[in-house]
């Protein structure tokens, strides 16, 4: 049968290194040990860097006969989401979490120098409007048994979260899934169990093993994807090698893994291997080529500002919608913008008050950047002036009154801008002068073309 160590200790690391889902019986009880506390600083797309706690308790016997096995281990790990995780979360609407996790831990014993890495799954937890909340792991991991004498000391390292958030109607948020890397903080002391183990227990080492099958994915992220196989008949398997090309990346002892790290946009070759105690490997499984998601978020913002027309020295209110994808990857911003009809109060003749209608209507899509915290956006528009009235009398414009060429306006945020959040745009631009306008297209360029016009625009995040 498969190695019971690795099997089970590889269960009670899932419950203990993710920080939710549960993969054992619904019938837990509380484990036995103090909990050991982990703090952890996990990167989040659009909300940055944030904390993440994970207090952890084992009922794992303190010494053992080697070959004994362990009465079934209880393993209860707590999670604390941090208040302004969840203000980012709430930001882009979500109700809920789902995904999984993927942990890297170490078994450290006689014989045994293994590092693993541990997928789990998050069971829906909803989202609360604000405040730190909890998730809860709990599992019940079959007996183990220690293979030889000894000190093992199971350890837990950095963890890869994939993570989808939802809204009231279970429907993906503007931040659709994501994957988001957690690093222990430095200085703490990552052993969440130590078992002494006494006695000589069975050294016989098994027949190589044969090679897994039926290799496929199970998930494919902007920068991991999830596979799983088919084990092979032997009864002796203890873990499993993942390879990319050539390169060893992931060891587990279930059928499935993560391997993270990956570029977006790219294609990798998977194959699996399996190995046993002895250190017996199976050939490779037939290959598996997976290409990864591109890194795009996507946020659609209510626009609402005022530009300011120099010539005519006059304000005119903004109003719109600007649907934004972010490429994480690479660091753009595309987006198609719409705006409301707007009007400006001007000086034809330099005497004469009159009303415009103004159309502003974008040619392109806006294109930018968001590099270092600064969103940088190009965007490209006529300016159509269909009516211009005197004490609501038509005086001027047409259907075919508009600049005479595109405007283009460049607006900069300040530093620190974060798409969950929204914030403010500002720039400068000129407005080329109008044609088509019929008699008054004299009158109205001087009134409203010219350089040096301002614009301040603010984003908000819609639910």
């Amino acid at each position: 049968m498969t190695n019971p160590l690795r099997a089970g200790l590889a269960v009670g690391l899932l419950a203990v290194a993710a920080w939710a889902g549960v993969t054992a019986a619904p019938a837990l009880a509380t484990a036995d040990s103090d909990p050991v506390t982990l703090d952890f600083r996990c990167t989040y797309p659009l909300i940055g860097p944030r904390a993440l706690s994970v207090a952890v308790s084992t009922n794992l016997p303190a010494t053992i006969e080697a070959g004994t096995a362990t009465a079934p281990v209880q393993v209860t790990a707590v999670a604390t989401i941090s208040d302004d995780t969840t203000s980012g979360l709430v930001m882009v609407g979500s109700k809920s979490l789902v995904g999984s996790a993927l942990a890297s831990a170490h078994i450290n014993g006689p014989s045994t120098d293994l590092d693993l890495s541990v997928p789990a799954t998050l069971e829906p937890t909803p989202v609360p409007a604000s405040g730190a909340f909890d998730t809860v792991a709990r599992a019940t991991i079959e007996p183990l048994t220690f293979p030889a004498a000894g000190s093992y000391e199971i350890t837990v390292d950095d963890l890869l979260l994939s993570i989808t958030p939802r809204d009231a109607a279970g429907r993906t948020t503007g931040l659709d899934s994501f994957d988001s890397d957690c690093s222990l903080d430095a200085g703490q002391d990552t052993v969440i169990a130590t078992v002494e183990v006494t006695g000589d227990g069975d050294t016989t080492p098994p027949a190589a093993p044969a090679a897994p099958t039926s290799l496929r994915t199970t998930n494919v992220g902007t920068t991991s994807v999830g596979l799983a196989w088919t084990a092979p008949a032997d009864p002796d398997v203890a873990g499993y090698d993942v390879f990319r090309g050539s390169t060893k990346v992931v060891t587990v002892t279930g059928t499935s893994a993560t391997v993270a790290g990956l570029t977006p946009a790219t294609s990798y070759t998977f194959t699996v291997k399996a190995h046993d105690q002895a250190g017996n490997v199976s050939p490779a499984s037939p290959p598996l080529t997976v290409t990864t998601t591109s890194a795009t978020t996507r946020l659609t913002y209510a626009l609402a500002g005022t530009s300011h027309l120099a010539a005519a020295d006059t304000t005119v209110a903004l109003r719109g919608t600007l649907a934004a994808t972010y490429d994480g990857a690479a660091g753009g911003v595309t987006a198609d913008v719409s705006f409301e009809p707007t009007s400006a109060t001007l000086r034809m003749y330099q005497f004469f008050p009159v009303t415009a209608r103004l159309v502003l209507a974008p040619t392109a899509p806006t294109a930018g950047t968001l590099q270092s915290g600064v969103l940088t956006t190009r965007t490209t528009t006529l300016v159509r002036v269909p009516t211009v009235t005197f004490f609501g009398f038509p005086v001027g414009g047409g259907p075919s009154c508009r600049t005479i060429s595109p405007t283009t306006v460049v607006l900069r945020s300040a530093a620190g801008f974060l798409p969950a959040k929204g914030g403010v745009l500002t720039g400068r631009y000129a407005l080329p002068s109008l044609v088509d306008c019929g008699g008054s297209t004299s009158a109205l360029s001087a009134a409203v073309a010219g350089p040096d016009n301002t614009v301040r625009i603010g984003l908000t995040p819609r639910g």
